[in-house]
């Protein structure tokens, strides 16, 4: 641990920084005020713990702290060591179905009301898939579980076309088909982590044929009409002489 202990909203927002964003340590120390061997320091207790992605976004501070330092067997004190007999059923559930840890610990809470908190929830699985040698689920829930074959080929399509557009699209798509995550493809193609949603949205809800190509933004019928009221009166000027206005040329010229 640190040498001097920095608060649990820091140290979420430090993890955000560098899960979610990518942030450098040097800018991390800038943005919250500390040290940079600090920022290191946290950086590689989170490494080295069990967090993922949706706990990072849905744990409160403290227990975003308190999950990153040192902890003795939490099998020990185990307030309700049967809730580890349905630790496979609910890891299985995790693997087929689009749902997460906070889901599965709604559901056990709605039958144990006075049953461990989230955050003992997430220590408990974590601890139980080191002990039975599974490998830890990456939590995505933008991922795209399934793409039908012909979506896949006209996306492959899209992704080797000149057109920017169809590019960009079928890259972020079939990235998030991956489990990729979704602040990469963002950084990857070069368009914003809303945009990306968006698409997913639109796919999602409406297939390919609602994935809207084109990027040209409608202009106001206002903006038009004074478009068109400049053009007339340049052509209008054009067919007068300079005189007209004060300039001594007898025509006129592009300066």
């Amino acid at each position: 641990m640190p040498q001097k202990s920095i608060s649990p909203r820091k140290i979420k927002e430090l993890i955000i920084q560098h899960a979610i964003y990518g942030a450098s340590a040097n800018l991390i120390a800038q943005s919250i005020k500390i040290a940079r061997s600090t920022v290191l320091i946290y950086i590689k207790l989170y490494n080295n713990s069990d967090l993922v992605h949706t706990d990072i976004i849905n744990l409160s501070a403290n227990n975003i702290a308190a999950s990153i330092r040192p902890q003795n067997s939490i099998y020990e004190n185990a307030k309700y060591p049967i809730l580890h007999d349905f630790f496979f059923q609910y890891h299985q559930r995790l693997e087929n179905e689009n749902i997460n840890l906070k889901t599965l610990w709604q559901e056990y809470k709605k039958n144990e009301p006075s049953g461990i908190k989230y955050s003992s929830f997430v220590d408990h699985y974590h601890m139980w898939l080191k002990e039975n040698g599974f490998s830890k689920l990456n939590f995505n829930k933008y991922q795209i579980r399934d793409i039908p074959r012909e979506d896949q080929i006209t996306f492959r399509k899209w992704r080797r076309s000149n057109n920017r557009g169809k590019w960009e699209r079928a890259v972020a798509l079939l990235d998030l088909h991956k489990g990729c995550n979704i602040t990469k493809i963002s950084k990857k193609i070069e368009r914003s982590y809303r945009t990306i949603k968006k698409w997913h949205s639109a796919y999602i809800d409406n297939g390919i044929t609602y994935l809207d190509l084109n990027r040209t933004r409608k202009v106001p019928e206002r903006i038009i009409d004074n478009i068109n009221l400049k053009k007339e009166r340049i052509i209008k000027l054009i067919h007068e002489s300079p005189s007209l206005h004060d300039i001594n040329r007898t025509s006129w010229d592009l300066r």
